[in-house]
């Protein structure tokens, strides 16, 4: 059974383990230093904020990932912080999916209490727009890219 947690600043390599994994469902090429690098980044950036989980194994090793960021686009700005959470990758090693798992990952985004952000490409092999709308999320339209939907979940969605 997994346990969860909020990720930590020396989770990153792990978490980006996690998502070379998970890249070609994505899809998320990282097959060239000029490619990965944006990408590690983006995930040492992600680890460094309260809004990214990890979820684990019984031997503590990262099992699954769900990054987020303080939304900077579809939200207004509330007391001077964004009022939602854009959700940018996540995913579960192969050998640990199908067990409600990821969906632990959402629920700890979901405790946050903000609205929260997703898009997903069109050939995303991982049906990820189907979990989101299982989980509540309500499908908003194409995102500003017509090959990705955008979708978002609401605190009064619950």
């Amino acid at each position: 059974m997994a346990s969860y947690r909020t990720v930590r600043p020396d989770d990153a390599s792990a978490v980006f383990r996690v998502l070379t994994q998970v890249a070609p469902e994505i899809p998320l090429l990282l097959d060239k230093p000029e490619r990965r690098r944006p990408i590690r980044e983006l995930v040492g950036q992600c680890c460094g904020g309260k809004t990214s989980w990890v979820a684990l194994n019984d031997n503590v090793k990262i099992i699954g990932f769900l990054l987020g960021r303080p939304s900077r686009w579809h939200v207004a700005i509330v007391d001077n912080e964004p009022s939602g959470v854009e959700l940018l990758y996540g995913g579960m090693q192969k050998t640990h999916r199908d067990q409600g798992q990821f969906s632990g990952l959402l629920v700890r985004a979901k405790a946050l209490g903000k609205p929260l952000y997703a898009v997903v490409k069109h050939s995303n092999k991982s049906d990820m727009a189907a979990r989101l709308l299982r989980t509540g999320f309500v499908k908003q339209g194409a995102s500003t890219f017509s090959d990705e939907d955008a979708f978002i979940w609401t605190p009064s969605a619950r």
